[in-house]
Parts: structure tokens; sequence; C-alpha cells
């Protein structure tokens, strides 16, 4: 998920630098040992300040309780543990998840699929609850044979579409959590000469710029990455600057963006 991720460092970089601070990124790609190692790294090189976006597999969070005695400022932002006592940035994960889903219900959809990423995920559990709630709503039936947790690689994540196109009644939309996943998904149903919307309408989450140019475009629920880094950076030079102590929780509020991919009509 490069293009989001790099839009959430561009905003924290920004304002760093307008600050004075020299940012020091370390990526994990997505293994929770990267993560400790990474944490680690940094820990050693005298830093002022952690801001952190977990990794997709990371479970338990001892490596950085560790470290929150010594009094290093640390904020948590988008993928975030309230087991950890830090500041945190939080997108709208559930208000998103239901959004999107009470748009597909209100497309005419009712067998609606969920694509989650792995079980433990962070994110994936707050997102499984916005689904939930909006099928409750609308009186619709939680199906566990709809939910999918795939770690966004696109052979698992075509795996589990073939196998829901299988089941019986069919599905008539797929939600997935990842925007990149769900343009797969858009590519995939086309190869197999499935019409989106016509027969299944596709919505993403995070709002990447490959929806807008994949055909049809993709609706999606956009979590305003560029907003998270830069409130984390606030957040985190406000407590190196003024010796904060105080942990607070923000969230930044998103919006749905619909476009052609769900753009059904009632029959």
């Amino acid at each position: 998920e490069t293009t989001f991720f790099s839009s959430m460092l561009s905003g924290i970089q920004n304002l760093a630098s307008q600050a004075g601070y020299r940012v020091v990124i370390c990526q994990s790609n997505e293994s929770q040992q990267t993560e400790i190692a990474n944490v680690q790294a940094l820990m050693n090189n005298m830093i002022d300040g952690l801001l952190l976006c977990h990794s997709l597999n990371t479970k338990s969070y001892e490596h950085i309780k560790v470290h929150l005695n010594r009094g290093i400022p640390i904020v948590q932002f988008y993928r975030v543990s309230t087991s950890v006592d830090s500041s945190r940035v939080y997108c709208e994960d559930e208000k998103g998840a239901f959004e999107i889903t009470e748009h597909l219900i209100k497309q005419g959809c009712k067998r609606i699929a969920l694509l989650l990423g792995p079980p433990q995920a962070l994110i994936s559990e707050k997102r499984l609850k916005g689904y939930k709630k909006a099928l409750k709503k609308y009186g619709l039936k939680y199906d566990e044979q709809l939910i999918g947790n795939v770690d966004f690689n696109k052979a698992s994540v075509e795996q589990t579409i073939a196998s829901w196109l299988k089941i019986s009644p069919k599905i008539d939309a797929i939600f997935s959590i990842s925007d990149k996943s769900a343009v797969q998904i858009i590519q995939y149903l086309k190869s197999r000469k499935i019409k989106v919307p016509n027969e299944i309408c596709v919505a993403g989450f995070g709002n990447e710029y490959t929806g807008e140019i994949i055909e049809p475009s993709l609706t999606t629920f956009d979590v305003k990455t560029t907003q998270i880094g830069e409130t984390a950076i606030q957040m985190l030079l406000d407590k190196i600057i003024n010796n904060s102590l105080k942990n607070e929780d923000q969230y930044v509020n998103g919006n749905l963006i619909v476009r052609k991919s769900t753009g059904r009509k009632i029959n």
C-alpha cells in the first residue's frame, strides 16, 4: 500500500522539518520481528520521539512497553494498540466500514462479502464491527461464509474470491478493507467475465489513487492519510517540545467516496 503510507509520511516530514526535526523512517514490511528490531535500533540511536504504525502481523506489544518507562514520547497512528499506554491517532475504521456497507445495502446488495486482513489485525476487528452494525441496522443476516481473512497478497485474494463465487445464494457485493486488493478484485472479476457493478459491486477502503484509474472507478472510504500523519507528528512534537506527559486519543474524520464500481440501480 505504498501510496497510502507515503502520503502519511509526507504529512509527517513536512511538519517535522518545519519544526527543525529530522525524520528517520524504518519499514517493517508487515513483519513483527522487523518491527521489534527497528524499534530497538531507533531507541539505541537516542531519538527524541517515536511515531509508530504497527505491522499487519504484530500480535504483542512488549517491545514498545519496555521503552515507555524510559520516558521517550511515543505516538501510535493508523494501526494502534490500546494495550500500549501512549497517545494515539485513529482513522474512522468502524464508521467507515459501516458507511461502505450501508451504501452497498442501499444499492440493493444483500449478500455482501467482506475481505479482511489477518484475524488478529487491529483494523480488521474494527472494520468487521462496522460491517456487522450495518447488517444489523438493515436486518440482514451475518454469514460467516462471507468473511475472508487474507494477508493481502494477490494469490490469497484471488483464492478467496474464487471460493466466494461458488457460494449459494450468490454474493452480490465485495467490500475489501484494502483499496489495493479491491482493484485486484475488479481485475479478477473481469477476467472471469463477471460484470462490475451489474453482477457484483466492489468497494474498497483508504482512497488510494489506483482506485480512480481502474475501470470502473472504485467506491471507497477516504481516511485522510495526510491528515493522519500531520496529526500524529503534531502530537509528538507537542510532547517533545512541551515535555508533555499527557496521553490523548485523536480521530481523523474521513468520508465516503462513491464511484462507478457500486453504481447499481436497484431492480
